[in-house]
């Protein structure tokens, strides 16, 4: 994203384009703010769900909606007018925010995919697992 780029007209600032990119943007919005936070009501309210890989999912649900609350806005903004109009330090915040964001997500994935193997790990070497198939 560039801070300081104002864009000129052209195809980018037609009515109908710019109909369809807000349209986008609030259904990606609206989808991921009610979906992800369904997500972290269900692992939250329901006793059953509290386990260590629901709440690797409630997390990675908990990141998605900060992702969506502090950078989809700002970014249909910037598609929008082809231009950064809230100032060099929100655009570097914003930027550091969505670099974060998928780190914190990638990081998430990772230590999930961690506990998998290792449980799997640990199911295929027990004794147990051995003796059934004797």
């Amino acid at each position: 994203m560039n801070c300081f780029e104002v864009g000129p007209g052209g195809l980018l600032s037609g009515r109908y384009f710019q109909a369809a990119v807000y349209s986008l943007y609030l259904v990606i919005f609206v989808t991921a703010v009610s979906g992800n936070g369904l997500v972290c009501y269900v692992v939250k309210a329901s006793p059953r769900m509290r386990t260590v890989t629901n709440y690797f999912i409630g997390n990675l649900a908990f990141g998605d909606i900060l992702m969506t609350l502090f950078c989809v806005p700002f970014s249909s903004v910037h598609v929008l007018l082809q231009h950064w109009p809230f100032g060099p330090h929100m655009c570097r915040l914003v930027s550091y925010t969505q670099a974060v964001s998928v780190f914190v997500s990638t990081f998430n994935l990772f230590f999930f995919l961690a506990k998998t193997i290792i449980l799997l790990h640990s199911i295929t070497h027990s004794p147990l697992y051995h003796n059934q198939f004797q």
